[in-house]
């Protein structure tokens, strides 16, 4: 597995608004650990390793965006306020 992050994402995120860029990362992440877990211990270590190189830009080259981490990236209440409002009105969804 490859531990550096594709040259072109690499460049975005160089060049992006923050909020752009942390949109990046988060969809990049997205991408990495939606499907659904087969073999859930050997899958979440290559997922973790998979997400790895993002990590290490956000701890290097990257570490300048954790400034504008909270006006870039929405609220987890906000984002399940949207969800919520989204879903079927009074009812959670099926089990």
């Amino acid at each position: 597995m490859n531990n550096l992050l594709p040259l072109e994402l690499l460049r975005r995120l160089q060049t992006a608004a923050p909020a752009e860029a942390w949109g990046e990362l988060f969809g990049l992440v997205r991408e990495i650990c939606s499907p659904a877990l087969s073999g859930a211990a050997a899958e979440v270590t290559r997922r973790d390793r998979a997400v790895a190189p993002a990590d290490l830009f956000l701890a290097t080259a990257g570490w300048d965006l954790w400034a504008d981490y909270y006006a870039s990236v929405p609220r987890t209440a906000e984002r399940l306020a949207a969800w919520w409002a989204a879903a079927a009105p009074g009812r959670a969804g099926r089990c």
